[in-house]
């Protein structure tokens, strides 16, 4: 673990994002969902999209992209939309602060062998501080089949 870094995704990273958004896809773990598993595909041009937006992070364990924590706030699509407007009534109902900045659609994925190691949360750590300065709240909505992730 001594080696691992922390930081934001370059698009280097692109084609291990990939692989390890496809890892954890429902679709693909094989009906195995004990370990976790992810809802949200996503392609080179998304990822390249929050990389340009400052909105994924990842760890790096002798080059290879071991885990991600990503938000995408940019998009708008289908549940993202749902987020924002879930996000918009918090603040409506004084919640939240009516000026807060709220982002959404927030998702991580790790490899198997660093479950359970801490890792995410020094990840989650380099995520804030990388969305600190233009985010007050982190919303986002997890299956009650996925309980390894809550």
């Amino acid at each position: 673990m001594d080696t691992i870094i922390i930081r934001p995704a370059e698009f280097a990273d692109i084609p291990q994002l990939f692989a390890l958004n496809q890892q954890w896809l429902l679709a693909n773990v094989g009906g195995n969902t004990s370990q976790g598993f992810l809802s949200g595909a996503f392609t080179a041009a998304d990822f390249e999209a929050m990389i340009i937006a400052r909105m994924i992070v990842v760890a790096i364990d002798n080059a290879t992209v071991v885990a991600y924590m990503l938000s995408m706030n940019h998009a708008a699509m289908g549940i993202l939309e749902e987020h924002v407007t879930v996000a918009n009534a918090i603040k409506a109902k004084g919640v939240i602060p009516a000026s807060s900045r709220v982002a959404v659609g927030v998702q991580t994925a790790v490899q198997q062998q660093y479950h359970g190691t801490g890792l995410i949360v020094r990840v989650r750590k380099v995520f804030l501080a990388l969305l600190k300065d233009r985010f007050d709240y982190l919303f986002t909505t997890i299956s009650k089949e996925n309980v390894r992730s809550y």
